[in-house]
């Protein structure tokens, strides 16, 4: 007999919960788009232009003042959705709104995997991290993606790069660019068209060997696999507990079985953390990588696919310093990125403005050794200058 009322996905048949399929098929795609990096407002929009209906109609009973349902997908919902257990099958038995005993395992039917929940969890917690300046990661997201928002750092001030759309409402990215100084803090700021600096910098990442940059994978038994041990421990412990209390109540084991369940949630917890955390491996990011590049040109949502592509790229990217050097019509760009694991690479991007009897446009990037540049360290101030003197009197022909 069921001591609660059911989550939305399911419903009573013999007296035992049982999935609603359409609202299960619902919940899976819900927590994909979320894997994919999509925040609850995309999250609402994608499933209204795919036409699928909330869950509940809005219909306001007799001496009722409102509806128990709103008839339609609201963020508040998608965002409880997301965090809410009862999709994998646990139940958290609550008195007053609080948590009042140990989670129930396996309570209801699951309509998603561990996994599933994990990955949904470690891209929504990425949104929300802050990186090494202070801001969030995924704040409210404009109508266009910025790829690399929030991993651009200006090497001449340390601080962040902003996606400016400077087209018109026909043509509204025709000129976009990423732009630091634009803060107010900057005595200058610094451009470069988005689109070919983007079709750079994948072009870069596509080539590197991914074994040359992301550390070893781990061997032997994960941090998982221990937590799990302890959590097994634990609830064999409770379980042989609550026999004894069965045979005879005894105020100390009584008080032992509280403290083994508060260490049991506290582990629950701390597997919950480390699965967001591994949900997504590094080489699996990796290998996503040049499908997403691709879909970006090809897919008819291309906006959707550097979403997913820049939740791939977090997971390899720690930060990469820019350096904007403007030649006249050129604008020379020194990239330097930071791997997680702690390898580099260094780049020259180099873009030409068109003009009179001039087509313009990018030339191939080059690495620094490629370009003659010398080894540095771009969060070096000393560096900095070393690079912009180095760009100010490079020979163009070997950009060109």
């Amino acid at each position: 007999m069921m001591g609660c009322r059911l989550p939305a996905w399911l419903e009573l048949a013999d007296g035992k919960p049982k999935i609603i399929p359409d609202r299960a098929i619902t919940i899976r795609r819900i927590f994909a788009l979320a894997a994919d990096g999509l925040g609850h407002t995309r999250i609402i929009r994608t499933l209204e232009k795919e036409n699928v209906a909330p869950f509940g109609e809005r219909v306001v009973n007799e001496g009722r003042g409102r509806s128990q349902f709103s008839g339609r997908w609201t963020k508040p919902y998608v965002a409880l959705l997301l965090r809410d257990r009862r999709v994998t099958g646990d139940m958290q038995p609550l008195k007053r709104k609080n948590a009042d005993g140990p989670t129930l395992r396996a309570y209801y039917p699951g309509v998603i995997s561990e996994t599933e929940f994990a990955l949904a969890r470690s891209a929504q917690e990425e949104r929300l991290n802050h990186d090494k300046l202070g801001r969030k990661s995924g704040p409210r997201q404009g109508k266009y993606v910025n790829v690399f928002k929030s991993m651009l750092i200006h090497a001449r001030d340390g601080e962040g790069f902003l996606l400016h759309n400077k087209g018109t409402g026909a043509k509204p990215i025709s000129s976009s660019s990423i732009a630091s100084g634009n803060g107010g803090n900057a005595e200058r700021s610094y451009t470069f068209p988005y689109f070919p600096f983007e079709e750079a910098v994948l072009k870069c990442l596509r080539e590197i060997n991914p074994s040359a940059v992301l550390p070893p994978a781990e061997t032997g038994p994960s941090r998982a696999d221990a937590i799990r041990a302890k959590l097994t421990n634990c609830r064999q412990d409770i379980a042989s507990i609550k026999k004894e209390l069965e045979a005879g109540y005894s105020k100390g084991l009584a008080d032992v079985l509280r403290k083994m369940e508060a260490t049991e949630e506290v582990a629950v917890n701390e597997l919950q953390d480390e699965l967001a955390r591994t949900a997504r491996p590094l080489a699996r990011s990796w290998e996503e990588c040049p499908t997403l590049i691709d879909a970006i040109r090809q897919s008819p949502d291309p906006e959707r696919a550097r979403l997913k592509l820049r939740a791939a790229l977090r997971a390899i990217v720690e930060t990469a310093y820019v350096l904007i050097v403007p030649r006249g019509s050129w604008r020379l760009v020194a990239v330097q990125f930071y791997f997680t694991g702690g390898s580099t690479r260094s780049y020259l991007i180099a873009h030409q403005t068109a003009g009179f009897r001039r087509a313009g446009g990018m030339s191939p990037p080059l690495s620094f050794a490629d370009a003659g540049l010398p080894s540095i360290d771009l969060h070096k101030t000393a560096d900095v200058k070393k690079v912009e003197r180095l760009l100010l009197r490079l020979e163009l022909t070997a950009v060109e």
